[in-house]
Protein backbone atom coordinates (compact mmCIF):
# COMPACT_ATOMS: atom_id res chain seq x y z
CA UNK A 1 0.00 0.00 0.00
CA UNK A 2 2.87 2.59 1.04
CA UNK A 3 4.06 1.81 -2.48
CA UNK A 4 1.28 2.32 -4.57
CA UNK A 5 0.69 5.82 -2.51
CA UNK A 6 4.44 6.90 -3.17
CA UNK A 7 4.55 6.08 -7.01
CA UNK A 8 0.62 8.21 -6.92
CA UNK A 9 2.42 11.06 -5.60
CA UNK A 10 5.53 10.98 -7.86
CA UNK A 11 2.87 10.24 -10.90
CA UNK A 12 0.85 13.45 -9.85
CA UNK A 13 3.85 15.74 -9.14
CA UNK A 14 5.30 14.74 -12.78
CA UNK A 15 1.79 15.39 -14.48
CA UNK A 16 2.00 18.52 -12.41
CA UNK A 17 6.05 19.33 -14.14
CA UNK A 18 4.58 18.83 -17.54
CA UNK A 19 1.43 20.86 -16.61
CA UNK A 20 3.53 23.83 -15.64
CA UNK A 21 5.88 23.78 -18.14
CA UNK A 22 3.49 23.44 -21.34
CA UNK A 23 1.45 26.17 -22.76
CA UNK A 24 -1.46 25.47 -20.71
CA UNK A 25 0.16 27.21 -17.86
CA UNK A 26 -0.61 30.38 -19.67
CA UNK A 27 -3.99 30.02 -19.40
CA UNK A 28 -3.60 31.26 -15.76
CA UNK A 29 -2.07 33.83 -16.23
CA UNK A 30 -3.66 37.61 -17.51
CA UNK A 31 -2.28 38.21 -20.99
CA UNK A 32 -0.60 41.43 -19.66
CA UNK A 33 1.24 41.67 -16.63
CA UNK A 34 0.44 45.98 -15.95
CA UNK A 35 2.77 45.81 -12.90
CA UNK A 36 6.05 44.90 -15.55
CA UNK A 37 5.44 47.04 -18.11
CA UNK A 38 8.12 49.38 -18.62
CA UNK A 39 7.86 52.04 -21.93
CA UNK A 40 11.26 52.78 -21.20
CA UNK A 41 12.50 49.53 -20.81
CA UNK A 42 16.10 49.58 -23.06
CA UNK A 43 15.98 46.43 -25.28
CA UNK A 44 19.38 45.86 -26.01
CA UNK A 45 18.56 43.14 -28.63
CA UNK A 46 19.00 44.86 -32.40
CA UNK A 47 17.47 41.34 -33.30
CA UNK A 48 14.04 41.63 -36.13
CA UNK A 49 12.13 39.04 -34.98
CA UNK A 50 8.18 39.86 -35.06
CA UNK A 51 5.79 38.17 -32.42
CA UNK A 52 2.64 38.09 -32.10
CA UNK A 53 1.59 38.94 -28.43
CA UNK A 54 -1.78 36.65 -26.76
CA UNK A 55 -3.37 40.59 -27.11
CA UNK A 56 -3.17 40.50 -30.95
CA UNK A 57 -0.88 42.98 -31.52
CA UNK A 58 2.83 42.11 -33.14
CA UNK A 59 6.08 43.61 -31.48
CA UNK A 60 9.29 44.04 -33.15
CA UNK A 61 10.58 40.86 -30.79
CA UNK A 62 10.10 38.51 -27.59
CA UNK A 63 12.14 41.41 -25.52
CA UNK A 64 10.16 44.03 -26.83
CA UNK A 65 6.49 42.21 -25.95
CA UNK A 66 7.73 40.90 -22.19
CA UNK A 67 9.88 44.11 -20.85
CA UNK A 68 8.23 47.29 -22.50
CA UNK A 69 4.35 45.87 -23.04
CA UNK A 70 4.62 43.23 -20.35
CA UNK A 71 2.83 40.56 -22.58
CA UNK A 72 3.08 37.14 -21.14
CA UNK A 73 2.67 34.67 -23.87
CA UNK A 74 3.22 35.05 -27.82
CA UNK A 75 3.86 32.90 -30.51
CA UNK A 76 6.72 33.72 -33.17
CA UNK A 77 5.47 36.37 -36.34
CA UNK A 78 2.85 38.54 -37.50
CA UNK A 79 -0.55 38.72 -36.17
CA UNK A 80 -1.93 40.03 -39.02
CA UNK A 81 -1.00 42.14 -42.37
CA UNK A 82 2.68 42.98 -41.67
CA UNK A 83 5.01 44.77 -39.47
CA UNK A 84 7.47 47.70 -39.90
CA UNK A 85 10.54 48.62 -38.51
CA UNK A 86 12.82 51.43 -39.11
CA UNK A 87 16.49 52.18 -37.55
CA UNK A 88 18.67 53.85 -36.48
CA UNK A 89 16.28 56.78 -35.12
CA UNK A 90 17.29 59.69 -35.44
CA UNK A 91 19.30 59.23 -38.50
CA UNK A 92 22.18 61.07 -38.69
CA UNK A 93 23.40 63.60 -41.04
CA UNK A 94 24.61 61.48 -43.57
CA UNK A 95 22.66 58.13 -42.81
CA UNK A 96 20.80 55.26 -44.58
CA UNK A 97 17.84 54.79 -43.36
CA UNK A 98 17.29 50.91 -42.91
CA UNK A 99 13.23 49.39 -42.87
CA UNK A 100 12.73 45.85 -42.32
CA UNK A 101 9.30 44.33 -42.59
CA UNK A 102 7.57 40.75 -42.12
CA UNK A 103 4.30 39.56 -43.35
CA UNK A 104 2.23 37.63 -41.82
CA UNK A 105 1.76 35.22 -44.60
CA UNK A 106 5.02 33.59 -46.87
CA UNK A 107 4.31 35.35 -50.85
CA UNK A 108 5.87 37.58 -52.83
CA UNK A 109 3.31 41.56 -52.48
CA UNK A 110 4.01 44.18 -54.12
CA UNK A 111 4.74 47.34 -51.77
CA UNK A 112 4.72 51.07 -51.90
CA UNK A 113 6.97 53.11 -49.64
CA UNK A 114 6.61 57.18 -49.06
CA UNK A 115 8.79 59.71 -47.20
CA UNK A 116 6.84 62.91 -46.56
CA UNK A 117 8.39 65.75 -44.22
CA UNK A 118 6.60 66.89 -41.34
CA UNK A 119 4.64 69.25 -43.20
CA UNK A 120 3.04 66.45 -45.74
CA UNK A 121 5.32 67.03 -48.76
CA UNK A 122 6.21 64.37 -50.52
CA UNK A 123 10.13 63.31 -50.38
CA UNK A 124 10.59 60.01 -52.23
CA UNK A 125 8.55 57.55 -53.53
CA UNK A 126 9.33 53.79 -54.47
CA UNK A 127 7.39 50.91 -55.36
CA UNK A 128 9.01 47.02 -55.23
CA UNK A 129 8.27 43.52 -54.87
CA UNK A 130 8.06 42.85 -51.56
CA UNK A 131 9.55 38.74 -50.15
CA UNK A 132 7.73 37.43 -46.38
CA UNK A 133 10.76 38.92 -44.20
CA UNK A 134 13.39 41.42 -45.80
CA UNK A 135 15.26 44.63 -44.93
CA UNK A 136 15.90 47.60 -47.45
CA UNK A 137 18.14 50.47 -47.24
CA UNK A 138 16.75 54.26 -47.83
CA UNK A 139 19.52 56.96 -48.83
CA UNK A 140 18.78 60.32 -46.80
CA UNK A 141 21.89 61.83 -47.75
CA UNK A 142 20.20 64.90 -49.52
CA UNK A 143 17.24 65.36 -47.25
CA UNK A 144 17.44 68.06 -45.24
CA UNK A 145 17.20 67.33 -41.01
CA UNK A 146 13.51 67.40 -39.05
CA UNK A 147 10.52 64.88 -38.87
CA UNK A 148 9.27 62.75 -41.74
CA UNK A 149 7.04 59.68 -41.81
CA UNK A 150 7.66 56.84 -43.73
CA UNK A 151 4.37 55.10 -45.33
CA UNK A 152 4.44 51.49 -46.32
CA UNK A 153 1.83 50.12 -47.92
CA UNK A 154 1.18 46.88 -48.83
CA UNK A 155 -0.37 44.92 -52.19
CA UNK A 156 -3.12 44.40 -50.46
CA UNK A 157 -3.61 48.20 -49.09
CA UNK A 158 -2.60 47.87 -45.61
CA UNK A 159 -0.99 50.64 -44.58
CA UNK A 160 1.94 51.30 -41.86
CA UNK A 161 3.49 54.61 -40.37
CA UNK A 162 6.61 55.12 -38.90
CA UNK A 163 8.04 58.63 -38.04
CA UNK A 164 11.56 59.19 -37.81
CA UNK A 165 13.87 62.09 -37.58
CA UNK A 166 17.11 62.87 -39.67
CA UNK A 167 20.02 65.27 -37.86
CA UNK A 168 20.56 68.03 -39.75
CA UNK A 169 23.63 68.67 -41.30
Amino acid sequence: MKRIKQSYIIFNFTLLGLFYSSNAFAQFLPCVDSTRIQPFYQCNDPIFDPVCGCDGNTYRNVCQAFNQFGVNTWQGGVCRGFYLDVFPNPVDAFAILNFRYQFEFSSLQTMQIRIIDNFGKPMLQQNFQALNKNERQLDLSGFPGGFYYLIAISGNGELQVRKFFKQHT
